[in-house]
């Protein structure tokens, strides 16, 4: 459930999102539209209603900043640069020739360190679309593999899950029904160890559906630092969503 607290004339929108191992309120800027308000479980919602307005002031600052150097920053064009596993790759765009073969008309692979892109449409538009997509078939390799390591440690067969790729706005992962795994679209972006996290998230909910002592417990038997790469994931989910 999404709340929002009135600043002027604006309305500033916030999720908040407990942990039982939290012990302040910590209040993350994502983008204009996705505020993200880390609290303790124990903290009621009208409680960090009150912290979040006393705050208002500095969101609503850093909500412009954000959007004065996402329009600064030029992606998706030749001489930028596009994440993949948490480091950022230099990006090569050329042009194809309108009479080329249809099998060289439009290509996007990863070699030698950087992005390359071959396509008679350069338009960022169409070339975030390659790369996200390029993003989404590689995905399914890799997190196949990492879901094969993990099921052997946590007993689970691998052969009863079924691994889907798609759109979660900022979530990196989730357990759908049917043993069914979802993953974002865009999870490549993240560091190797912050996918292994999302992985072993997920299988645990499989033993344990709750986040109850007891998954978590499971969860730390597998990943003795996962506190770490949870909050990593909370301070940089804009990864998921932003352009």
């Amino acid at each position: 459930m999404t709340h929002y607290v009135r600043f002027g004339r604006s309305r500033i929108h916030y999720d908040i999102i407990k942990s039982p191992f939290r012990k302040k309120i910590e209040i993350v800027v994502v983008g204009k539209k996705s505020i993200n308000v880390l609290a303790p479980e124990i903290k009621g919602d009208n409680e960090i209603r009150k912290i979040v307005k006393s705050n208002s002031r500095w969101i609503f600052k850093k909500q412009l900043s954000l959007e004065e150097n996402k329009k600064k920053k030029s992606t998706y064009v030749n001489g930028s640069k596009l994440l993949y596993l948490g480091r950022e790759y230099l990006l090569h765009v050329a042009r194809t020739k309108i009479n080329a073969n249809i099998e060289n008309k439009e290509a996007f692979t990863f070699q030698k360190g950087k992005f390359v892109v071959r396509a008679m449409d350069i338009e960022p538009t169409n070339i975030k679309m390659l790369y996200e997509k390029w993003l989404q078939n590689r995905a399914l390799s890799i997190l196949q593999k990492k879901i094969r390591d993990y099921c052997k440690i946590i007993d689970l067969d691998p052969s009863t899950l079924k691994i889907r790729i798609k759109f979660q706005k900022n979530r990196a992962g989730s357990l759908g029904r049917n043993l069914k795994l979802n993953f974002n679209k865009n999870i490549l972006r993240f560091p190797a160890r912050i996918i292994d996290y999302v992985v072993v998230h997920e299988l645990c909910h499989i033993r344990i559906p709750s986040h109850s002592r007891n998954y978590w417990r499971l969860v730390g038997a597998i990943m003795s630092d996962y506190k770490k790469r949870k909050r990593w994931i909370e301070r940089n989910s804009q990864i998921l969503i932003e352009p």
